[in-house]
């Protein structure tokens, strides 16, 4: 009998520079970000890196706190905080 070894598909992320950017500009940390977005700060890093996506009410919450558009996360562009405000 053969066995198949089942092969994880690694994805690469693409770190969102651009919401890093408009953080620093608001002057606020990632913490004070998660907690005004009621997230953990650690998925909020997760967000910021492109290792995760934000679910569409963690991104309107996101989004709201540092005042751009909430569907600039699921953009399949990478954008630059001159695109998103």
């Amino acid at each position: 009998m053969i066995k198949t070894l089942a092969v994880k598909e690694t994805r690469k992320h693409m770190p969102r520079f651009w919401l890093k950017e408009l953080r620093v500009q608001a002057g606020v940390t990632q913490k004070e970000v998660a907690v005004e977005s009621g997230i953990a700060r650690s998925t909020y890093s997760q967000i910021e890196l492109g290792i995760k996506t934000p679910s569409v009410p963690k991104a309107k919450n996101i989004a709201l706190f540092l005042g751009f558009p909430w569907t600039s996360f699921y953009e399949t562009e990478p954008q630059n905080s001159q695109n998103v405000k």
